[in-house]
This record gives C-alpha cells, sequence and structure tokens, in this order.
C-alpha cells in the first residue's frame, strides 16, 4: 500500500466526522456547489474542473486532502438525500454535474494526478456507491475522454452506467440538461438562469 493509500485509508475511516474540520484551505482553490434540483426532485451538485489545479495540489502533498475534501462533496449531497427523505420525499439519489471545459494532461491528469481520480473512484464505490443517479461531465474534451479509457477498468459496471460524458457541443449538451434539469436549477454556467 503506498503512503498516499494508506494515509486515504486512515482517513476513509473517519467520515462522520468530515464536516467539522476546517476546509478553508480548500474552498477557494476547489470550489463546489450544492444546490438546486433535477426534475426528479434529486439534489444538484455542480463542480467547474477547470477552477481546479490538481497538479498544484499534487506538488503540495495535498492530494489526500483533496481526496477527503472530494469525499466530504460527496457526503454533503448525499445528506441532502437523507434531509429529503426525513421530510417524506422519495428521493434516494443525487446528480452531480461538472463542467470539464478546460481540462488539461498538465493540471488534472499527470501522473501526479491521476491516483487522485483512482481514489475518489474508490472511495465513491466504499461510501456512496449507487447514491449517484447521474454524474454527468459537460464540454468534455479529447484529453478527459482520454482520463476516463484509462480509468474505465477502474469504474464497476454498475458506476459506469452513472457517467454520462456529454462533449464540447453546447446545444447538443444544453438538449440532454433540459431533459433532466430545468433551467432554473441550473447556473448560467450550465445554461441555467439559476444566479447560485
Amino acid at each position: 500500500m503506498s503512503e498516499f493509500q494508506n494515509l486515504l485509508w486512515r482517513k476513509e475511516k473517519k467520515m462522520d466526522t468530515i464536516h467539522q474540520e476546517d476546509w478553508s484551505d480548500m474552498v477557494k482553490d476547489y470550489p463546489y456547489h450544492i444546490g438546486g434540483f433535477d426534475k426528479e426532485g434529486r439534489p444538484l451538485g455542480t463542480v467547474s474542473i477547470r477552477d481546479w489545479d490538481i497538479r498544484r495540489a499534487a506538488l503540495q502533498g495535498k492530494l489526500p486532502r483533496l481526496q477527503r475534501y472530494m469525499d466530504k462533496l460527496m457526503d454533503e449531497i448525499s445528506m441532502k438525500v437523507v434531509s429529503l427523505r426525513n421530510e417524506g420525499k422519495n428521493v434516494t439519489r443525487w446528480v452531480l454535474l461538472t463542467n470539464v471545459e478546460g481540462f488539461n494532461i498538465v493540471q488534472h491528469a499527470c501522473s501526479s494526478c491521476t491516483p487522485l481520480w483512482v481514489n475518489f473512484l474508490k472511495s465513491y464505490e466504499l461510501h456512496f456507491v449507487s447514491q449517484a443517479d447521474s454524474i454527468i461531465a459537460i464540454n468534455a474534451p479529447e484529453t478527459f475522454n482520454l482520463l476516463l479509457r484509462i480509468l474505465k477498468p477502474s469504474i464497476p459496471a454498475a458506476s459506469q452506467e452513472a457517467v454520462k460524458i456529454l462533449g464540447t457541443n453546447k446545444k447538443a449538451w444544453m438538449a440532454n440538461l433540459d431533459e433532466i434539469i430545468s433551467k432554473d436549477q441550473r447556473t448560467k454556467e450550465y445554461g441555467g438562469t439559476r444566479e447560485s
């Protein structure tokens, strides 16, 4: 087990304290947003990968911390599902919408960065399996598709079904998103009218 995997394994044992940690070092550099719902009432999370400099995190030795922060994102949106269920709503899963415009090999998929993606998938399977109805990537350049081809053997078949890759054709991805998420639930970045 590598040092990174060992640290990740130890931190995974503390999922119950993940929301009590100080994330101020991550929030500015690795923003995400949870808000809005798809047409079925599932909570919606959004992440703009272009804003995330994963290579810098790797060079600073922060990949385990970034992985844990990504776990926090998935846990936070999962808690929204629990909250909706407690309100009596028939919601069991969530949707993650990701803008991968600007994704590039150097910043997002360098050899030091790839373990983050592998461990993200492992963590999803360990803690959040089948909780995502959809993980949708828009503006996906060919470099992103290349990373997915590399990671595909690491992704269980059930999780592969949740991943939907929409290319760079805005008209096409807008039409796809319009079918599942109303414009008033998406920000302008995702072709919607929601302010935030």
